[in-house]
């Protein structure tokens, strides 16, 4: 229970605009990526979708 406390803590001193942002930020990035591997042709390879996963 320490830990959870310790990252419930950890994360409620964040600041709360900084995380949105880099939330907001990493999935417009992982968002253009998949649209890009959609439409490129070396999307049915697996190890493209393995280093996606990764």
């Amino acid at each position: 229970m320490a830990e959870a406390d310790t990252a419930y803590t950890f994360f409620q001193s964040e600041e709360p605009s900084l995380l949105y942002f880099l939330g907001v930020w990493r999935v417009n990035i992982l968002y253009r990526l998949f649209r890009w591997l959609s439409s490129s042709p070396m999307v049915r390879s697996p190890s493209i979708v393995a280093l996606l996963w990764m």
